[in-house]
């Protein structure tokens, strides 16, 4: 992972409630998530649903903020940009 970049993600827990979440370092930041590290999911069987990779931890903060209205205000849209995500890393691995 490059250290000028960062990540924007999704997480979907078994309730089907989402948290949007931001870092420069996805695998540690994903391991802390698992490890229950994290007070925030801590106990909450999070998983992945979604990602966007930033110039910018600046970009990465207002993309965060986009998207955590989103989930207030069209949780549809969310979905949907969940199921193109899916779409697109099941082309990708099969190429």
């Amino acid at each position: 992972m490059r250290p000028d970049r960062s990540y924007v993600y999704i997480l979907q827990f078994d309730t089907e409630d989402f948290y949007v979440g931001l870092t420069t370092d996805l695998r540690k930041r994903l391991s802390e998530h698992r490890d229950k590290e994290m007070d925030s999911t801590a106990g909450l069987n999070p998983k992945l649903q979604y990602l966007e990779i930033t110039a910018t931890q600046k970009a990465a903060e207002l993309r965060q903020a986009e998207l955590k209205s989103l989930i207030n205000s069209n949780p549809h849209q969310i979905h949907l940009m969940i199921d193109n995500f899916r779409k697109n890393m099941r082309k990708f691995e099969s190429e």
